[in-house]
Parts: structure tokens; sequence; C-alpha cells
């Protein structure tokens, strides 16, 4: 009677005869690839032109890849938008709250939102994001939502600072962070999104602003 030869499945065959498990450094960079050759494409041609396989050609990877990293198509859309808002592109305030005058950390806090909301790259992303809003619904209004989310976080950590130095009284900073931006950035994103012009803020304007949170916010609940 003839033996049987059973062939190596697949995953023992990839445990004896394959590459090393690859390091979490090399994995990271391997999503970032991922993210970046998605943003590019989604941003020139539409999300819902460009396929995974795609992507994944222009990465490097397989589409398998993608699952395992980052997830399905709509995992995808997250991750570049998440990945080029709040936290990114790379937008940390650059401010010194130690020892400074609260009126120049706000005015400095300002501008810096000012130029994070018209950065052309993230405004071409939102264009490219509300362009799927009538097919995704749901995955556009979450990515809104978080990205703002987290760029408020980012405000309210200044807020504490402030806080704890005795500047402000006790708040809310999360609201306070919503109230800051509205009164200093408003709608400027947005606008220049729709490809609307939009001028960025002197001086005197951002002065103008930045009193106002003072003495219609703070103040009021000081």
């Amino acid at each position: 009677m003839m033996s049987r030869i059973v062939a190596p499945s697949a995953s023992a065959e990839h445990r004896t005869r394959g590459r090393p498990p690859l390091s979490s450094d090399a994995l990271s960079l391997r999503r970032g690839r991922i993210l970046e050759a998605a943003t590019q494409m989604f941003v020139e041609r539409g999300f819902s032109s460009v396929t995974l396989s795609e992507v994944g050609a222009a990465a490097g990877v397989t589409k398998k890849t993608i699952y395992e990293l980052v997830g399905d198509k709509d995992a995808l859309f997250r991750a570049v938008c998440n990945s080029m808002r709040a936290e990114g592109p790379s937008f940390r305030f650059e401010i010194a709250t130690e020892d400074s005058d609260p009126s120049d950390v706000l005015h400095k806090m300002a501008r810096q939102l000012i130029e994070h909301s018209l950065d052309k790259r993230l405004t071409t992303l939102e264009r490219a994001v509300m362009a799927e809003a009538t097919q995704r619904e749901a995955a556009v209004s979450e990515v809104i939502t978080e990205g703002r989310d987290n760029l408020f976080r980012v405000i309210a950590r200044l807020f504490d600072a402030l806080i704890e130095r005795g500047v402000f009284p006790p708040l809310d900073t999360i609201t306070a962070a919503r109230m800051f931006y509205d009164a200093t950035v408003g709608t400027r994103g947005f606008r220049a999104a729709l490809g609307a012009p939009v001028e960025r803020a002197d001086d005197d304007e951002i002065a103008m602003r930045v009193t106002m949170f003072l003495k219609g916010y703070i103040e009021q609940i000081a």
C-alpha cells in the first residue's frame, strides 16, 4: 500500500521557509507607505474610483497586507483622513505657556490654528472628503467629527496649562476649545475647501477675535 504524502500547510511552510516576522517599526513604516499612497490617490482621483489593489501596488504591498495593517476600504478612508487632520499634518502648538502673557499665548494659538485650517494639503483632503458625503454619509460624518475632536483636545491642553498657572478660572477646556476655534478660525477652512477665496487674518483681526473670546466667554464664567 502506497503511503500518503501530505503537503505542509501554508502556515507551516511560512514558519519553516518564510521570512521572520517584521518588527513593529517596520510594520509602522509599511502602514505609513499605505496611507501616503492612499492619500495621494484619494485626493487626485476621488475615493470611489480607487481600489485597494491599486493602493497596494503604489505602496509596494499586497491587498492582504492593507487588510491586516489598516482594514477594509472604509477603514482606510478613515485612517487617511485622521492622519491628515489634528494628528497630521503634524499639528502641534509651538507655544511656551510658562511666563507668557495670556493674550500673547491666545494670539499665537489663533495664528497657528488659522494657518492650519488653510493648509493646502488639508483643504484638498477636506474637499475630497466632502465629495464622498452622499455615498458614505456615516463614514464622512465620523471622520469630520473625530478630526475636529482631536483638534479640540490639542487646544484644550493649552487651556489646561493656563488654568494650572491660575490665569484662567476652572472651566470645561473642551468647550472652551470649541468656543475659541469658532471665535478665531470660524468657517475659514470650510470655505477654503470649497474653493472660495479666503484671506489670512492680520494681527489686528486676530487681536479683535481673541478679545471677543476673552470678554464674551472667559469673563462671563469667571
